[in-house]
Protein backbone atom coordinates (compact mmCIF):
# COMPACT_ATOMS: atom_id res chain seq x y z
CA UNK A 1 0.00 0.00 0.00
CA UNK A 2 1.18 3.55 -0.86
CA UNK A 3 1.64 6.37 1.33
CA UNK A 4 0.95 10.07 1.00
CA UNK A 5 4.24 11.93 0.71
CA UNK A 6 3.33 14.88 3.15
CA UNK A 7 2.77 13.73 6.69
CA UNK A 8 0.43 15.32 8.77
CA UNK A 9 0.51 17.69 12.16
CA UNK A 10 1.84 14.91 14.05
CA UNK A 11 4.41 13.99 11.43
CA UNK A 12 2.39 10.99 10.44
CA UNK A 13 2.66 9.83 6.66
CA UNK A 14 -1.04 8.03 6.56
CA UNK A 15 -1.36 5.05 4.19
CA UNK A 16 -3.54 5.52 0.69
CA UNK A 17 -5.85 3.15 0.49
CA UNK A 18 -6.92 1.92 -2.73
CA UNK A 19 -3.70 1.96 -4.15
CA UNK A 20 -0.77 0.14 -4.89
CA UNK A 21 3.17 0.07 -5.43
CA UNK A 22 3.92 -0.91 -9.33
CA UNK A 23 7.74 -2.29 -9.72
CA UNK A 24 9.31 -0.48 -13.06
CA UNK A 25 10.15 -4.05 -13.88
CA UNK A 26 6.32 -4.54 -14.56
CA UNK A 27 6.38 -1.68 -17.66
CA UNK A 28 7.09 -2.32 -20.75
CA UNK A 29 9.06 0.54 -23.11
CA UNK A 30 7.32 1.68 -26.47
CA UNK A 31 8.84 3.35 -28.44
CA UNK A 32 6.22 5.17 -30.88
CA UNK A 33 2.75 5.72 -30.82
CA UNK A 34 1.61 3.32 -33.31
CA UNK A 35 2.82 0.92 -31.03
CA UNK A 36 1.12 2.20 -28.17
CA UNK A 37 -2.16 1.99 -30.00
CA UNK A 38 -1.56 -1.38 -30.84
CA UNK A 39 -0.92 -2.39 -27.11
CA UNK A 40 -4.32 -0.88 -26.28
CA UNK A 41 -6.85 -1.37 -28.91
CA UNK A 42 -5.01 -4.50 -30.38
CA UNK A 43 -3.59 -4.95 -34.24
CA UNK A 44 -6.71 -4.46 -36.19
CA UNK A 45 -6.96 -1.06 -35.36
CA UNK A 46 -4.42 -0.38 -38.27
CA UNK A 47 -5.65 -3.64 -40.69
CA UNK A 48 -7.18 -2.57 -44.18
CA UNK A 49 -10.57 -2.86 -44.77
Amino acid sequence: MSQHLKANAEGVAAKRRGTRKVPTSRFVRLDTLEQLLSRLFGDDLFAAS
